[in-house]
């Protein structure tokens, strides 16, 4: 009785396992295709990235951001966001009524692309701005406070970084859309396996063949 409880434990703890294998395995994969889709719709919308509930995700393409000029490091004292090429970074939009200050670090337009700078300036009505990337020598110019969309919220790192990289360039999607064949090719298959032995019909043992009553006879 004892072996049949522990066998009963040691069944459920596996199906648990399973279970939960399954839950993480879904999760990483849906992770990936948000990511995936995410930055195809940018793409196909004419922009760099698509907002998610006002949340962008970039991948660093330039060194601007990441280190500290020695020419600026007192003006730079204790901001130290700092971003490498390949890191991933999140964005939020920013409201058109939100003050900027010195050391944000915000998005805005140029030359075609997305450009993530620090404030280096603000005039006395916030409405003139002067933007500067950490290891460059020289400021962006200056402009208006309405040129400005998103400040800077995280930097999740660079293998974040390469991971939606990969899944947002050709070859990843098609690997994503590939792994997604291959996943319910899988649950496809296992479904019909179970079905099957469902259905299966348990024969029941021949039955012995019974012999007539013994009877006797008084002496």
């Amino acid at each position: 009785m004892q072996k049949t409880k522990k066998d009963k434990k040691t069944s459920n703890g596996k199906k648990v396992a399973l279970i939960v294998a399954n839950v993480v395995f879904y999760i990483v994969i849906a992770i990936f295709y948000v990511c995936a889709i995410w930055g195809l719709v940018g793409r196909f919308s004419g922009t760099d990235t698509f907002s998610f509930f006002g949340y962008q995700m970039y991948v660093v393409a330039t060194p601007s951001m990441s280190r500290i000029n020695p020419e600026y490091a007192d003006f730079l004292d204790g901001h130290n966001e700092q971003m490498q090429v390949g890191d991933l970074i999140l964005i939020r939009s920013l409201p058109a009524d939100e003050a900027l200050e010195v050391y944000d670090i915000v998005t805005f337009r140029m030359g075609g692309q997305t450009i993530v700078h620090r404030v280096v300036d603000v005039s006395a009505d916030g409405q003139e701005i002067v933007t500067r990337g950490d290891a460059n020598n020289n400021t962006d110019g200056t402009r208006t406070r309405d040129e400005f969309k998103g400040k800077f919220v995280a930097n999740v790192g660079s293998t974040a970084g390469q991971i939606v990289g990969f899944v947002q360039s050709t070859y990843g999607v098609a690997a994503m859309a590939g792994c997604g064949f291959v996943v319910l090719g899988v649950n496809l298959v296992l479904e019909l396996i179970k079905r099957k032995e469902k259905t299966k019909t348990i024969e029941p043992p021949d039955e012995e063949p019974t012999s007539p009553d013994t009877t006797v006879e008084e002496a």
